[in-house]
């Protein structure tokens, strides 16, 4: 669970909560007010020069919108969705919220951490700190493009950060779950065992899929052997 480290006012009605941290999940508020009072969250990775937050994708906008039915102190949580942001711009909230009145929930696959590393440089070890929380903000069941937009298990992005995810985290067993994700649908899609470019497959993306996509059927495989020495995934998908 994560709270605001500030709120700002960038506009009259606007208010935006800065969480400290890019993650994946949603936002839960404590709010009061009249009945019918209609609230929006709307969750961003970046702000504007002006303050408010950046609708970076506008066909997927993540907000979430809660009205209230007026009857004392309400929490609301939504269900059935999440967002990759750091920040959280409020509007239609009926008084002026404070640090206590939003907090973000982080949400991920439960991958043990592993590896870790220390750097004399700052830099070093802030880029490390955002590696680990893309990797956990892009694990959730399966291996994701992105937490903000489509969510889905492209597997060239699958197999471009395999390497790094094993190196911070233990991976056989989400590993194993996706490695039978793309063999379902191998067998979902054709008798002649086509890879499609997103696994679980969903109709989005090509199949069979292009070579850098495909490839990750071969290099998941392979890396559960090498650095686990897997063999039964060998005998299972080679």
């Amino acid at each position: 669970m994560y709270t605001p480290v500030s709120i700002s006012q960038p506009a009259p009605g606007v208010y935006v909560f800065d969480m400290g941290q890019n993650i994946a999940g949603w936002s839960i508020c404590k709010v009061s007010g009249p009945s019918g009072t209609q609230i929006t969250l709307q969750h961003s990775e970046m702000l504007y020069p002006n303050g408010t937050v950046v609708n970076m994708y506008h066909n997927s906008p993540m907000i979430d919108i809660y009205i209230l039915k007026g009857d004392g102190i309400e929490v609301y949580e939504p269900t059935f969705t999440y967002h990759g942001f750091q920040y959280v711009q409020v509007t239609g909230w009926p008084a002026v919220p404070d640090l206590d009145s939003i907090a973000s929930v982080f949400i991920h696959t439960d991958l043990p951490e592993t590896g870790d590393i220390v750097f004399n440089d700052n830099l070093l070890d802030r880029i490390h700190h955002i590696t680990k929380f893309a990797s956990l903000s892009n694990f959730i069941n399966i291996p994701t493009d992105c937490p903000q937009r489509e969510r889905r298990g492209w597997l060239g992005d699958a197999q471009l950060s395999a390497e790094t995810t094993i190196f911070n985290f233990y991976m056989p067993a989400a590993y194993t779950k996706f490695m039978r994700d793309i063999y379902d649908s191998q067998v979902q899609l054709n008798e002649f065992g086509s890879v499609p470019d997103v696994a679980p497959f969903y109709f989005h993306g090509g199949a069979p899929a292009d070579p850098a996509w495909g490839a990750a059927y071969t290099f998941l495989w392979y890396w559960m052997y090498e650095y686990y020495g897997d063999v039964q995934i060998l005998n299972q998908y080679y």
